[in-house]
C-alpha cells in the first residue's frame, strides 16, 4: 500500500497534528500524519514512501480518530472517528470470461491460451497450465507472464503445436492455485480454468496398442512388470496409471506408467511389484481413459481398455486385439470376425452419428444412405475405422485396425 484516503460528502478542515492509523485487533501497523490538498477540503489521505505490506488473510481498520478533523469555523463538529475496513486477501480471480481469449476464439483450433487478470501478475518458476478432455487432465504445459495494457496481467500456455479440438468434446484449461503471484509472492491467483466444447470439423478415433505382455512368475501367482505397445506416436498423460482389476472391475493394484519409444514402437510400462494373483482368479489389466494421448495436433486418446489376465496361467501372458474387418463397397457396409453383442457406432465426416446397432452375427452387412463419396468412421469393439464411400467395381478394401 502506498496511499490510503478518505473522502466525504462535505468539506472539512484538519488539526494541524492530525494523523490516522490502520489497525487489526489490538495491533497497531501504521500511524501516519494526514494530509489534504487544500483547506477546506473533502479528500484527506496518508502516504507510505517505501510502501506498507500488511499481513495476508486479516481485516484491518483504517482510522482517522475523533477530535481531527472538523466543518470549517466550527471545531466544535469534530465528535467523530472516520474509520474504514481493508481487507487484505491472500489470493485473486480473474478478469471475465469475455477476457479470455483462444486467440481465433472459434474453440477448433489455437497454438495457445491465455487468461487476463485485472493487475500485473508473475509467474513463479514452475507454473503449469492444464489441458482437460472430459474432466481428465491430459496435457500440461508451461505457464508465463505477458504484460500489456495499464493495469491489466495476462498468463499464457503454448503448445509448441497447433491443436485441434474435437467437435463436440468437452474441453477444460485451468491455471491451479498458487502458479502466479501479483506484485507480493504471498498474494497468489486463485483457481481458474475456462470450459468449452471444440469445434474442429470432425471427429477423431481413438488411440489403439498393438500388443500387451505380462510378466511374473512362471505360473503367474504374482504380477511384476505389464508392456504395452503402440507404433503410432503416443505420449502420456500426467500422472498416468496401469491398473490391475478384478472380474467386478474392482481397482486391486496402481503402478505408474512410464514410456519410450525407437524408431518403430512406443512402450508404456508399468510395474505391480509382485502383486500376488490367485490361480482360480480371472484379472485384467486396465488402461484407463486418456492415460495415453497421440503426439499430433489432433487431440486423441485411448478409451478404457481391459486385457484378461488369467491367475495360474503357467506361462507369461500376452493378450492381443481382436482383428475385425470392415469394409465399404457401395453403401453397404460388411462386418467380419465380430463379436455378438459389441456395439457399432457409424458417423459421417462431420461427426454426426448415422447408425447405431448391436452385433447379431459375426459377419453383417449393414445398408448406409446412398452417396457418390464420402468418408465414414466406424467405432466397432473399442476400435474405429475409416472407410471411404466410392462407388466401384473393384473388390472392396479391407480397412484392418486402421485407427484415423
Amino acid at each position: 500500500m502506498n496511499k490510503l484516503q478518505w473522502e466525504f460528502n462535505e468539506n472539512l478542515v484538519a488539526t494541524d497534528d492530525a494523523y490516522a492509523y490502520i489497525v487489526s485487533g489490538d495491533e497497531v501497523f501504521a500511524k501516519q500524519k494526514l494530509h489534504t490538498y487544500k483547506v477546506p477540503c473533502d479528500k484527506f489521505f496518508i502516504e507510505f514512501e517505501d510502501g506498507l505490506d500488511l499481513p495476508v488473510g486479516k481485516t484491518y481498520r483504517a482510522v482517522i480518530p475523533a477530535g481531527l478533523l472538523y466543518r470549517n469555523g466550527d471545531p466544535a463538529t469534530a465528535d467523530e472517528e472516520a474509520a474504514v475496513e481493508i481487507r487484505v486477501c491472500d489470493t485473486f480471480d480473474k478478469a471475465d470470461d469475455k477476457y479470455f481469449d483462444l486467440y481465433n476464439n472459434n474453440f477448433s483450433t489455437a497454438q495457445s491460451f491465455l487468461f487476463k487478470f485485472y493487475l500485473y501478475v508473475w509467474a513463479f518458476d514452475d507454473a503449469e497450465m492444464s489441458l482437460l478432455r472430459n474432466g481428465i487432465e491430459i496435457m500440461r504445459f508451461t505457464a508465463k507472464e505477458r504484460f500489456g495494457d495499464f493495469d491489466l496481467g495476462y498468463v499464457e500456455g503454448t503448445f509448441g503445436k497447433e491443436l485441434n479440438f474435437e467437435k463436440g468434446m468437452c474441453f477444460s484449461f485451468v491455471l491451479p492455485k498458487g502458479s502466479v503471484h501479483s506484485e507480493r509472492e504471498d498474494i497468489v491467483n486463485k483457481e481458474v480454468r475456462k470450459d468449452f466444447v471444440g469445434k474442429y470439423h470432425s471427429t477423431f478415433a481413438p488411440i489403439e496398442y498393438e500388443s500387451c505382455s505380462v510378466a511374473g512368475a512362471s505360473a503367474l501367482t504374482a504380477l511384476d512388470e505389464v508392456n504395452v505397445m503402440y507404433t503410432t506416436p503416443v505420449q502420456l498423460a500426467p500422472n498416468a496409471r496401469l491398473q490391475l482389476v478384478d472380474a467386478d472391475g474392482n481397482v486391486l493394484k496402481e503402478a505408474t506408467a512410464v514410456l519410450s519409444h525407437n524408431d518403430k514402437a512406443y512402450s508404456v510400462d508399468a510395474d505391480f511389484a509382485g502383486f500376488p494373483l490367485n490361480d482360480s482368479d480371472s484379472y485384467a489389466l486396465c488402461i484407463p481413459e486418456a492415460t495415453v494421448v497421440g503426439s499430433g495436433s489432433d487431440i486423441t486418446v485411448n478409451q478404457r481398455t481391459l486385457v484378461p489376465i488369467k491367475g495360474g496361467v503357467v506361462s507369461v501372458e500376452c493378450a492381443n486385439r481382436k482383428q475385425p474387418l470392415v469394409s465399404l463397397c457401395g453403401s453397404t457396409l460388411s462386418i467380419s470376425n465380430a463379436s455378438v453383442g459389441d456395439r457399432i457406432v457409424v458417423y459421417d465426416a462431420a461427426g454426426i452419428i448415422i447408425l447405431r446397432i448391436t452385433v447379431t452375427a459375426t459377419d453383417m452387412q449393414l445398408p448406409l444412405p446412398q452417396r457418390s463419396h464420402g468418408v465414414y468412421i466406424v467405432k466397432l469393439n473399442g476400435t474405429a475405422y475409416k472407410v471411404n464411400m466410392v462407388y466401384t467395381n473393384v473388390a472392396p478394401q479391407y480397412y484392418r485396425n486402421n485407427p484415423k
